[in-house]
């Protein structure tokens, strides 16, 4: 077989607390699960005829890939910005629904993507991403912001205090900041005195304060 490597944007993600849906045969949860990725994969194939997007889950896992073969910058970005809004569209999705944060990394790298496997660095490359983003956050790495204009960076990118780059998927959404807080003080009950545990959540309201003082700054937070 012949190897022909590309250009794809492409996501790892881990559902922190995920494995629990499948360890403890709650079907209905696994279901929600499962529909949940299936509805990623229609609204990435909604992106555009530019290449065929992949979507690939296994238990708790989700890899997704988008081929990025145009060769004009603007378009380009535009894809890459796209991708990144589904990305958040899908962390939001399992934290409103489910109560479940995400965990991952987001890298443009080259790879090969068969009905039977996916192949190539860029794999490599996101799935080691994915490892080091610690906390509850998709890091986004330096071959994504490389390639987004300072207005999109402005929209996606989220700075913390340790100089870790990562998807801002609250965005100006205000009204997900009340549901987006109880979810977080909801996990910090379930894990207290579990210290390695609450430092990823402590790290979580951080960014959710972070955010909500952005958006009161910019005046994009109602005060009724």
């Amino acid at each position: 077989m012949k190897i022909e490597l590309k250009s794809h944007i492409c996501a790892y993600l881990d559902v922190l607390g995920g494995a629990e849906i499948f360890s403890n045969q709650n079907l209905l949860a696994a279901e929600f699960f499962l529909s949940s990725i299936l509805e990623f994969e229609r609204r990435l194939n909604a992106m555009g005829p530019d290449g065929s997007p992949v979507v690939k889950t296994f238990t708790d896992n989700v890899f997704a890939a988008f081929p990025l073969n145009s060769t004009s910058k603007k378009l380009r970005e535009q894809q890459i910005a796209g991708f990144l809004q589904e990305v958040a569209c899908q962390i939001q999705h399992f934290f409103l629904e489910s109560e479940l944060f995400l965990r991952g990394a987001v890298i443009i790298g080259d790879m090969m993507i068969h009905e039977k496997f996916v192949f190539g660095p860029g794999v490599v490359k996101v799935v080691s991403e994915e490892k080091s983003a610690i906390f509850p956050r998709v890091v986004l790495d330096h071959s994504v912001l490389a390639e987004l204009s300072e207005s999109f960076q402005d929209v996606f990118v989220y700075r913390a205090a340790d100089g870790v780059t990562s998807l801002n998927y609250l965005g100006v959404q205000f009204w997900m900041l009340k549901p987006h807080q109880k979810a977080i003080e909801k996990a910090l009950l379930k894990n207290k005195n579990r210290v390695a545990i609450e430092a990823k959540y402590y790290w979580l309201q951080q960014y959710h304060e972070d955010t909500e003082a952005h958006l009161r700054r910019y005046g994009l937070y109602p005060t009724m």
